[in-house]
């Protein structure tokens, strides 16, 4: 119905601008794909070397000689010795990655061990 006199203005609803009202999830974008599965493949890879190293290092100690692995054993359990007696922070990761090393012994025993695992609980903390 017009009225005359009175201008008659059509007026629209504009769209809703997207990614505000909608209820559809927003996708990653290609890039973010990619890095991603950039950052799993270098965890991946993080992974398998830290594996295969400790792989490597128990392969080591049991193809030495009984006589330099055991010399080997107790220049090991020396520095265990030597790091529960200090408490320098500047000493935790040589002292826990002797007490990793020391547990690969066959000569390892039950003082080895618990010597060892203190002082990688002592690197936890």
């Amino acid at each position: 119905m017009l009225i005359p006199g009175i201008m008659n203005v059509e007026r629209t609803v504009p769209p809703a601008e997207s990614g505000q009202t909608s209820s559809t999830p927003r996708r990653w974008g290609p890039t973010a794909t990619y890095l991603l599965l950039i950052a799993v493949v270098i965890g991946a890879i993080a992974v398998w070397g830290s594996i295969s190293r400790q792989r490597a290092e128990l392969a080591a100690v049991a193809s030495m000689s009984d006589e330099g692995r055991g010399q080997l054993y107790g220049r090991v359990l020396e520095n265990l010795r030597f790091c529960k007696a200090q408490s320098s922070e500047g000493l935790e990761r040589f002292c826990e990655a002797q007490a990793e090393f020391v547990l690969g012994f066959p000569e390892c025993d039950q003082g080895c061990k618990e010597l060892a695992r203190r002082s990688l609980s002592h690197a936890a903390r």
